[in-house]
């Protein structure tokens, strides 16, 4: 009597940076005359999920952008892996961390695949690799979206685009992943899906992971600490045990 045997396909290999701790001291930030972070400490382990929480226009989309650059702090400094990040090239900082902006409505004339192929800019030249065009068709399977690859990013649904924005993300081989809102669009399933694959590359490659999440039940289901944002000030919590233990 034969028995067949199911074999597993190898889980695809995505991009590596390696790790490092993200240390973030006393930044502070303002639009014009208006105070929006005061005074922000904050220090994210490899390995760590935080999810960033707190009311509407407290500031955590301000937070990520000065953390990679796209805005100025007034003061503080961010280290990363003990790096100043001020006395590094944008190409060191790419190199290192990623971000995944909450919108999606930017418009670009290419399909898919180049979209997440920009992901690689930080370690390319003037030509893509083959080993680039492996990790970027990779990143599509291990999000599942393999069917998204070649289609107008312009004519993508919400969803999609944000999947593909994060496929971006990850192709980048980042240490440090920021993202916001990166599930606004995704109806509940796709939701967990999307992050228990975040939650699941944290631990599988010690990623240093900071989300904006603005429902508190996703963020106590998969991170690994909450940080709670209000009046410009952060407070720190750990997920309650019963909420960590969800599959």
């Amino acid at each position: 009597m034969r028995m067949s045997t199911r074999i597993k396909p190898p889980t695809p290999r995505l991009a590596e940076a390696g790790s490092c701790t993200a240390h973030f001291t006393a930044l502070s930030f303002n639009y014009a005359v208006n105070p929006i972070l005061k005074d922000i400490s904050l220090q994210v382990q490899p390995g760590e999920f935080v999810s960033l929480v707190g009311p509407n226009d407290s500031g955590k989309s301000t937070l990520l952008k000065c953390i990679c650059r796209i805005l100025k702090p007034n003061k503080g400094r961010v280290l990363l892996g003990g790096r100043d990040m001020a006395k590094m090239s944008y190409r060191q900082i790419a190199q290192t961390l990623s971000y995944m902006p909450q919108d999606t409505s930017n418009s670009f004339s290419v399909n898919a695949f180049d979209v997440v192929l920009m992901g690689r800019k930080p370690y390319i030249g003037w030509k893509i690799s083959e080993t680039g065009k492996k990790i970027v068709f990779n990143t599509f399977e291990r999000i599942r979206i393999e069917n998204l690859a070649f289609r107008p990013y312009n004519e993508l649904s919400g969803g999609e685009k944000q999947k593909v924005l994060l496929a971006r993300a990850l192709a980048q081989g980042p240490a440090l992943l920021l993202l916001d809102e990166p599930t606004n669009n995704l109806d509940l399933k796709h939701q967990l899906e999307t992050l228990k694959l975040v939650a699941d590359l944290t631990k599988e490659k010690k990623l240093s992971v900071i989300m904006v999440n603005n429902d508190l039940n996703l963020a106590l289901r998969f991170s690994t600490r909450l940080s709670m944002l209000n009046s410009g000030h952060i407070k720190i919590y750990r997920p309650p045990l019963s909420y960590r233990k969800v599959k």
